[in-house]
């Protein structure tokens, strides 16, 4: 049993010694329950977070991205920006799942904007301006993790 669950069930056993157990409407069991569900969040946005701190790191170097993604980098600049902006929403990201019960509301534009990526790469391998092996891959991992970050989403 993870601590969390012992916290669940130690705070049932409390409420339960005061009369407030099953049977009796209360908000602590409510909260109880928002608890458990943000922390199903916590997974896929530190899962996010880490790949997009690993992309970061790639993008850090031309031959990273040459040898992974098998792209010829024509720019080191702009490498350099994407790689800054893409360590600084990894940071950002990490924070979240480090405290969804604050910050599980932003769930829904999180999962936006990964499938805002995703239809970004698509266009650019729609455009011809990637190959498959360029783009197809971080596709596929965008819609899954969106699609997992939206399913898991607070639903009020």
């Amino acid at each position: 049993m993870g601590l969390l669950e012992s916290a669940v069930v130690l705070l049932f056993v409390s409420l339960g010694e005061r009369g407030q157990g099953e049977g009796s409407p209360n908000i602590h069991s409510i909260r109880v329950v928002e608890v458990v569900e943000l922390e199903k969040l916590r997974t896929p946005i530190m899962v996010n977070a880490i790949y997009v701190i690993l992309l970061a790191l790639i993008t850090l170097s031309p031959s990273m991205v040459s040898s992974v993604f098998g792209y010829a980098v024509q720019d080191q600049g702009v490498l350099r920006v994407l790689s800054g902006t893409l360590l600084g929403l990894g940071v950002l990201l990490w924070g979240i799942a480090g405290n969804v019960g604050k910050y599980g509301g932003l769930a829904m534009y999180i999962a936006i904007g990964t499938g805002i990526g995703a239809l970004w790469l698509l266009w650019g391998w729609a455009g011809h301006l990637f190959t498959l092996r360029n783009a197809g891959v971080p596709i596929v991992i965008n819609v899954v993790l969106a699609a997992w970050v939206w399913s898991a989403r607070p639903k009020s």
